[in-house]
C-alpha cells in the first residue's frame, strides 16, 4: 500500500489535472501533515467539482489517516469519473487494497459484500491475483454442491452461471465446468432413483424390468414381425 501511495503522489508530479492551487499546496504537506492537505483537498474538490485530482487525493489523506470508510466513498466518486481510464493516480488499486483488507478481517455475509465489489474491480483491471473472483467461486461452488444434493436443478445451473461469469484463469473455469457436470449427473441419478422408489418402479417390476432388491434395471426388447397387411416393407416374405 506504501508503494501505491508513492506512485500517487509521482504521478501527479507528472500530469495535472484541476491545476488547483489547493491542489499543489495539499500535495506538499500531505505526508507530514495529512490533516491540513484533507481540509485542502476538501476545499479543491468543492470549489472545481467535479475534480478527479482532487478526489484521488483527498482519499489518499483520509486513507492515511485511518478514515477508511470516507476514503472509500471518495475514490468511489474519483473511480466514476471518466478522467480514471487515462489518469495515473491509482485509485481503483488503493480501493481494491481497502476491500482486501477488510476482506481478510470480516467474517460471514460481510466477506461476500465486499469479494462481489472487489470481484468487480478485478475485471476492469485485469489483476492477476483476483483473489475476490476466486473468493464467490469458492462460496457459490458449495453452493452449486448443496443445491444439487437437494434436487435443486434451476439453482445448480444458475450458480453454475454464475461462477463461468467471473473473471477466472482459464484451468479454474475448465474445473468448474467439470464440477456443475458433476452436479447435474447427482441430480438426474437422485431423480431416476427416487422414480424407481415410486409408483414407476413398480411398474417395472411387474414387467419384469426391474430388480426389486438390487435395483438393478433389466434391459429388453420386444420385437413383432408385421405381416404384409400390415406392413409390406417389413414383411420378411418380400425380401
Amino acid at each position: 500500500m506504501r508503494r501505491l501511495g508513492l506512485l500517487l503522489i509521482a504521478g501527479a508530479i507528472v500530469v495535472t489535472g484541476c491545476e488547483s492551487d489547493k491542489v499543489l499546496a495539499g500535495r506538499k504537506v500531505l505526508e507530514k501533515d495529512p490533516a491540513k492537505a484533507i481540509a485542502l483537498f476538501t476545499q479543491a474538490s468543492q470549489e472545481q467539482s467535479p475534480c478527479f485530482e482532487c478526489l484521488a487525493y483527498l482519499g489518499y489523506a483520509l486513507e492515511v489517516t485511518g478514515d477508511i470508510d470516507g476514503a472509500i466513498e471518495v475514490y468511489l466518486q474519483a473511480a466514476d469519473l471518466p478522467e480514471v481510464a487515462s489518469r495515473p493516480e491509482p485509485v481503483r488499486q488503493r480501493l481494491l487494497a481497502i476491500y482486501e483488507n477488510q476482506f481478510n478481517q470480516a467474517t460471514g455475509d460481510a466477506r461476500m459484500e465486499l469479494a462481489t465489489k472487489a470481484a468487480a474491480l478485478e475485471t476492469t483491471l485485469k489483476t492477476s491475483r483476483p483473489w475476490a473472483n476466486q473468493a464467490l467461486a469458492e462460496t457459490w461452488l458449495k453452493q452449486m454442491k448443496d443445491a444439487a444434493g437437494a434436487g435443486n436443478e434451476s439453482m445448480t445451473r444458475s450458480l453454475a452461471a454464475k461462477i463461468q461469469g467471473l473473471y477466472l484463469p482459464a484451468e479454474r473455469k475448465q474445473q468448474a465446468a467439470r464440477d456443475a457436470t458433476e452436479a447435474l449427473r447427482t441430480i438426474f441419478i437422485g431423480k431416476v432413483t427416487k422414480a424407481l422408489e415410486g409408483e414407476l418402479g413398480e411398474t417395472l417390476a411387474q414387467m419384469n424390468r426391474i430388480d426389486k432388491d438390487s435395483k438393478e434395471i433389466v434391459l429388453a426388447h420386444e420385437f413383432t414381425i408385421p405381416k404384409a397387411s400390415v406392413d409390406p416393407k417389413y414383411d420378411p416374405r418380400s425380401v
